[in-house]
Parts: C-alpha cells; sequence; structure tokens
C-alpha cells in the first residue's frame, strides 16, 4: 500500500488521536533544523475568500492577546520542561536543541516517538508512543518539540513552558526549500513535505494551525508565540541576558 494512502488510512481510523481526520502527515516531514529569512511576502491565508480570511485575521487577533511577545517586560520563563510546536519548517528543533543545550537538558523529537525507527514509513501504535513520550517526560528537564498537537497534549500538564512557532507558511516552505532533501528522502516525499507545509493554517486536525492554536489558548503555564526568526533570536537574547 503507498506510504501516503496508509497514513491517510491511520488517521481516519483515529490513530492520531484527533476528533477531525487531518490532511496525512508525510513521512519526509521530519526536524526543523534551519531558519532561513524569507523576502516580505503576501500570507498565503490572505488569498482566502473574504469570510474565511477574517475568521482567521480574528483568531490571529485573540491570539496576539493572550500571548506576550518576546520584546514584551514579562517575569522569567521556566524553561525547564518546554514543549514546541509548529509547522514543518518553522525551526522547532533548531530553537529546542539551543535551549536544551543551555538547560543540559534533553532534546526529544516527536517524530522519533510517533515513528518507528528505521525511517518515517511506520507508525508506533498510539498507545506505545504514549507511553513513551510519558517516560521521557518523568525527567527533570526536558525539551520537547514537534508538530504533533495529539501527542503534546498528553503530557500537556507536566510541562512548565510551550513556545508556538507561528511563522507565515511562505517562510516555512523557504527553510525546507534551503535546507532541501534530507535523510533519505525522494523528489515526491519532497513535494509531499512542501504541500503539507504551505497548507498549515487551511488543513485541519491537532497537527494544524487550528490544532496549535487550541492548544496554546488551553495552556496554562507560562506561553510565548514567537512569529519570525527576529522574533526566535530575540527570546534568545532575553533570555540569555535574564539568565546571566
Amino acid at each position: 500500500m503507498p506510504l501516503m494512502v496508509a497514513l491517510r488510512n491511520r488517521e481516519q481510523r483515529g490513530h492520531f488521536g484527533d476528533a477531525t481526520p487531518e490532511r496525512s502527515i508525510p513521512a519526509y516531514a521530519t526536524r526543523d533544523e534551519t531558519l532561513v529569512p524569507a523576502a516580505r511576502r503576501q500570507p498565503a491565508w490572505r488569498a482566502c475568500a473574504p469570510s474565511r480570511r477574517r475568521s482567521i485575521e480574528l483568531r490571529h487577533m485573540t491570539i496576539k492577546r493572550l500571548a506576550v511577545g518576546p520584546h514584551e517586560t514579562s517575569p522569567r520563563m521556566d524553561l525547564h520542561r518546554t514543549l514546541i510546536v509548529g509547522n514543518s519548517g518553522s525551526g522547532k528543533s533548531w530553537l529546542a536543541e539551543r535551549i536544551a543545550n543551555r538547560l543540559a537538558a534533553p532534546c526529544v523529537d516527536l517524530d522519533s516517538i510517533h515513528w518507528l525507527p528505521g525511517g518515517y514509513s511506520v507508525a508506533r501504535e498510539r498507545n506505545d508512543a504514549v507511553q513513551l513520550l510519558r517516560d521521557a517526560a518523568k525527567a527533570d528537564r526536558w525539551v520537547i518539540e514537534g508538530i504533533y498537537g495529539s501527542l503534546v497534549n498528553e503530557i500537556r500538564d507536566d510541562s512548565t513552558a510551550l513556545i508556538w512557532l507561528c511563522l507565515d507558511e511562505a517562510e516555512c516552505v523557504e527553510n525546507i526549500r534551503h535546507r532541501g532533501i534530507r535523510r533519505g528522502g525522494d523528489a515526491a516525499s519532497f513535494a509531499a513535505l512542501l504541500d503539507w507545509a504551505s497548507t498549515y493554517r487551511s488543513r485541519q486536525g491537532s497537527s494544524s494551525y487550528v490544532g496549535h492554536q487550541k492548544l496554546f489558548e488551553e495552556y496554562g503555564a507560562d506561553k510565548r508565540i514567537l512569529r519570525s526568526r527576529d522574533d526566535v533570536m530575540a527570546f534568545l537574547h532575553r533570555w540569555d541576558a535574564q539568565s546571566s
């Protein structure tokens, strides 16, 4: 059975834990290791129909009121057990590794939890993945990153902070193009990943913009939204200054 068909069938059976089936996550939707400044351009969602565009704009306004930006004065975040979510290509792994290095903490990529060893073609059974994740979350400090909102929800109460990398799809796609095909991927899987990243705000499910928005709104501890590379760098510089 072709991989994309197999993943789609698993989602329709509720394997990923979403109330609403979502588009298949490409097997190549793996770690986000590169942040590349993208030219200023019109976000893809602004090309939607007016009613759809207004709905998304209202969500942006709501989230801006909930989040404290990286430049604003706020109490120091407790990052000892940090969750990082965001679109493919948003730089989750890049940021997670830097926070983990500063904390001398393990950095866990949810791809290593969601997929069986040996590639990105066979997903673990849901219960096994959740147990692995809960075991990892028993440590005193950690940074866990990934796109899988349904898995993040399983350890949300064990965390001390949530960071949402909410970059525009065009920038995420540019980041993916810049890093190129990786880990034995091919042209077809790479094209699928680009398509996946470009539909962050239009698709549904726990790994979408809507899913991450819900997670962020319901999160009760320290949380931040970072919307650009500049935001990410300012956040790290501010944290360094507060820690020194």
